[in-house]
């Protein structure tokens, strides 16, 4: 997100919500640990903003070496999500249930990919 533009934490947490939340999400308490993380690696840079007047806010912008490093991850093919589906568990032991109930989770499974897909346009 700070590829975009700078942000703080609250920022990013908002940001993620209104776009990649339909893909991908966090946590609430993991994006200031991240943020940590990426600061001590020097990924990212933090300035103190309103710090004189109102509530001081911490805002996090990407700096060179993260700019390198974000180029870097976005370079090769990504990996092809292989963890955990309950609909594939579910229809390789379809056997042993009612044929109807398995075409019923494929058919729902279809129309929801059809939604993301709208929405992806």
């Amino acid at each position: 997100m700070l590829a975009f533009e700078s942000a703080s934490g609250y920022d990013i947490k908002k940001a993620m919500q209104e776009t990649t939340s339909h893909f991908r999400s966090e946590i609430d308490g993991a994006i200031y640990p991240i943020l940590k993380e990426l600061l001590d690696d020097s990924l990212v840079s933090c300035a103190i903003e309103n710090e004189e007047s109102g509530r001081p806010r911490k805002v996090y912008s990407i700096t060179t070496e993260g700019r390198s490093e974000l180029e870097e991850w976005l370079e090769p093919e990504p990996s092809i999500y292989s963890g955990r589906n309950e609909l594939l568990l579910k229809v390789f032991f379809g056997e042993h249930t009612n044929s109807q109930s398995i075409i019923r989770h494929i058919k729902k499974f279809q129309m929801h990919v059809k939604e993301q897909l709208h929405l992806y346009e």
